[in-house]
């Protein structure tokens, strides 16, 4: 028999197991409920979209990759809230801007095209003939293009007041300065080119001329044209020369059209031109501006004929011509005229 009383078990109802159910239910219960508190505080914690998405969205939106209902100027509502209304900024997007880039280049050819058309329908009618004569007394009494072309028997172009301001000024210009370089005869006023060169007769050769100082030498500013007439007209070699007056000639050949309805091989004319230059110019100084001019012109008549490598090696001796050059035996109008022509199209 033992000697110690035997230990009888509690009075509570609840068995061990029993209670490790019910600890296990509540703290299941209580997990369940936690969840839910959690996803219902998600739930409010929720972003909401905008009701309306800007295409354009400000540049703190763009940082925060978040969506902006702003429209520029006004600032976006994100913002707003953030108390950074001052700070909402909107850049132009560069889609945006390629698209209306594209749109202006095809707006600025199409203008170009006509003022083309427009200058070409003007030089159609100045090339020889009454129309020429005619065309600049119209326009020297004001009339308007329209009246011009519907007396040439051609359509106007649509909506001329599209094109550049400048282009009448120009047209003016270049009429004007044909006018100034030829006489009524349609030769150059009080020279002689039977000096200069044989090629052609004088008539042509003072047409060539005019060509070039009409339509070359604005663009293309090579030597003073004043000191190169007062040297042409008396005879003076020192701003003029042969083999100068050829290529001042060749490169007019293509201005060159037909007068009176007679055909002229005005590339044909430009070659024998270029025989005469090379010919000539063998025998000039080439530490003179004369010969850095007569090159430079060589330049632009080679390349106007497609010989772009051979152009640049004319262009390369009139620059290194030009270094060589005694600048006081000229006048310095006449050689900062020359250097600055051939410097621009060295560069």
């Amino acid at each position: 028999m033992s000697a110690f009383r035997s230990i009888r078990p509690s009075s509570s109802n609840t068995t061990p197991h029993a209670a490790s159910e019910g600890s296990s239910s509540s703290s299941t219960h209580g997990g369940n409920d936690q969840s839910g508190n959690n996803a219902n505080a998600q739930r409010g914690r929720k972003r909401r979209a905008p009701s309306h998405v800007s295409q354009n969205a400000c540049t703190n939106c763009k940082k925060a990759r978040a969506k902006c209902d702003g429209e520029e100027p006004a600032p976006c509502s994100r913002c707003v809230m953030r108390d950074i209304a001052d700070q909402c900024q909107y850049e132009v997007h560069v889609k945006t801007v390629k698209e209306e880039m594209v749109r202006r280049i095809k707006t600025l050819e199409q203008q170009n095209a006509d003022k083309d058309r427009f200058i070409q329908q003007i030089y159609d009618s100045l090339k020889g003939g009454a129309d020429g004569t005619e065309a600049i007394r119209r326009l020297r009494d004001g009339q308007s293009y329209e009246q011009l072309a519907n007396w040439l028997g051609r359509s106007p172009v649509e909506n001329i007041r599209r094109l550049s301001p400048a282009s009448e000024t120009k047209l003016s210009d270049v009429v004007r300065k044909y006018e100034q370089n030829v006489g009524d005869n349609g030769a150059p006023r009080d020279t002689s080119s039977s000096q200069w060169t044989n090629v052609v007769n004088e008539k042509l050769a003072h047409h060539l001329i005019a060509l070039y100082f009409t339509w070359v030498h604005p663009v293309h500013m090579l030597f003073s044209e004043k000191h190169f007439m007062t040297s042409y007209s008396g005879g003076d070699r020192q701003y003029c020369t042969p083999s100068l007056v050829n290529v001042m000639c060749a490169m007019g050949t293509f201005m060159l059209q037909d007068q009176g309805g007679t055909p002229v091989d005005a590339k044909g004319l430009g070659s024998l031109f270029l025989e005469h230059v090379k010919e000539n110019i063998q025998n000039e100084d080439p530490d003179t501006l004369t010969f850095v001019t007569t090159y430079a012109i060589l330049f632009l008549v080679e390349l106007s004929a497609g010989q772009a490598r051979t152009a640049s090696s004319h262009l390369r001796l009139a620059v290194e011509s030009l270094h060589r050059v005694p600048r006081a035996s000229y006048d310095g109008e006449a050689v900062e005229l020359a250097a600055w022509g051939v410097h621009t199209m060295n560069t």
